[in-house]
């Protein structure tokens, strides 16, 4: 599948502010069954700081 995050390439935030991401995922058959985040090479989840 191919993903792109919608919006300008480049955001920034203050440190502790909330960000809010709209992605798109393109597939060819099978939607995937979940999609995950990453950043500076760990996985972001609803609880990270």
């Amino acid at each position: 599948a191919q993903a792109k995050i919608l919006g300008p390439e480049d955001v920034y935030v203050k440190k502790g502010s909330t960000i809010s991401l709209t992605c798109t995922v393109n597939v060819q058959s099978t939607p995937p069954s979940s999609v995950t985040w990453h950043h500076g090479g760990s996985v972001v989840d609803f609880d990270s700081p």
